[in-house]
């Protein structure tokens, strides 16, 4: 079982601010076959946003990094984000431009959720400050 967890990036540190998910604590950019590692948090809806329309919230691509420039139609990495029997997996990625395979990641839905919780009060702080023009 891996571990998720999530990083803060401001525009002092990266080239948007938003988040990167960590795997095992290690950068998604620094785990074998994975390349984009931030998230905008104009691309975040609640969780991780879904790359369909209409998908089954249990069960569809969600878009887990982009390109430099912050947008998701630019580039980026997507990956089936499954949820049954309290796990959540991430596998059949798309968008990669690494020549390595990734493996399938597991998490517990436990910590996935406590992710996507602190992602949400993150987004929501960078949001309002951006309305402010901070």
């Amino acid at each position: 079982m891996n571990t998720l967890s999530v990083d803060r990036v401001d525009w002092e540190d990266y080239y948007f601010p938003g988040f990167r998910l960590l795997v095992d604590g290690r950068r998604f950019d620094t785990v074998p076959g994975y390349v984009e590692d931030g998230i905008s948090y104009w691309e975040f809806e609640d969780e991780l946003a879904p790359a369909g329309r209409d998908p089954d919230p249990n069960d569809c691509y969600r878009v887990v990094g982009v390109c430099t420039c912050g947008y998701a139609g630019c580039g980026s990495t997507l990956a089936r984000v499954t949820k049954s029997n309290g796990t959540v997996r991430f596998h059949k990625f798309s968008g990669l431009q690494a020549d390595e395979k990734p493996e399938d990641l597991i998490f517990t839905e436990a910590n996935y959720n406590e992710v996507m919780a602190q992602m949400r009060v993150w987004a929501a702080e960078f949001a309002e400050r951006d309305k402010k023009g901070q």
